[in-house]
């Protein structure tokens, strides 16, 4: 074997004459191809006075005296004033500078391979709620609590699904939250959403206490808990995807002989949402 396997670098022979000519082969092309870092892959005109050390990804449809014979993919390496034809290998990386991309060849082609780097095109085209939710700009996340500022509901008839009403907020980032119809209105994404109510007179009687998430008027998800007469309460934690226009209702369901009130104190009656 005359070359290495991978980088192809040649060895020397045996009582060879003039080594440090090899050798300098051996380091021009380690210069070129180790932390590989080419000016352009979209160039396809030969430069008429390339930076010693430059070395370029040639593309289909190249141009020129010495580019026009190399092969479409090749690495082109300027040194000592003349162009060197490198052929890649499968698995070869190389950083483009001039679009900020690293290219990934996979035997037969260049393409772009993803880097997690905000210049990636997945990066660049994130929208305003995903950037919302990187951890720099966590704060700014869609996000509500509110509560009844003890002010008792009263009057809810027994054995009935009711909407729980909700006109203070504690925070609502963004201002999705309606005080007035007491739903949540959050941009496109995940969300997580939770709440809880306590009856403060319920006739006496027990049963079934329902805690209901409401999604769009309609019922989405109902957690259900066993109530006695002297501890009637219920809660809920849900997640889901909305579409940035489906808004969310917290409705409750208690026993009672008669009527019954609902607990208007903000640490037993609450309702809150985030997007995750």
């Amino acid at each position: 074997m005359s070359n290495t396997a991978n980088l192809m670098l040649p060895y020397l022979a045996a009582g060879q004459a003039q080594k440090h000519v090899t050798v300098n082969e051996s380091l021009q092309r380690l210069d070129a191809l180790v932390q590989l870092s080419a000016v352009s892959a979209t160039t396809s005109a030969e430069p008429g006075s390339p930076a010693d050390g430059a070395i370029y990804v040639l593309p289909s449809g190249k141009t020129g005296s010495d580019w026009g014979a190399m092969a479409d993919g090749a690495l082109a390496y300027y040194v000592d004033g003349a162009w060197q034809e490198i052929a890649p290998s499968e698995g070869w990386r190389a950083y483009v500078r001039d679009t900020d991309n690293f290219l990934l060849f996979n035997g037969s082609a260049w393409s772009t391979c993803p880097t997690g780097l905000a210049s990636d095109a997945d990066a660049r085209t994130q929208t305003n709620a995903q950037k919302a939710l990187t951890p720099a700009n966590l704060a700014g996340r869609a996000c509500f609590s509110a509560h009844k500022n003890n002010t008792d509901q009263t009057g809810i008839a027994a054995n009935t699904f009711t909407k729980l009403t909700f006109g203070t907020e504690t925070f609502d980032v963004g201002g999705y939250f309606d005080t007035t119809n007491a739903r949540w209105t959050p941009p496109a994404g995940k969300v997580r959403l939770s709440g809880g109510f306590y009856v403060a007179s319920g006739g006496g009687s027990s049963g079934l206490v329902l805690a209901c998430l409401y999604k769009n008027g309609a019922l989405f998800k109902q957690f259900i808990f066993g109530a006695t007469s002297d501890a009637q309460a219920g809660f809920f934690t849900a997640l889901d995807a909305p579409n940035g226009t489906d808004y969310y209702e917290f409705f409750c369901y208690a026993p009672s002989a008669s009527t019954y009130s609902v607990s208007g104190h903000p640490a037993n009656t609450h309702f809150s949402g985030e997007q995750i």
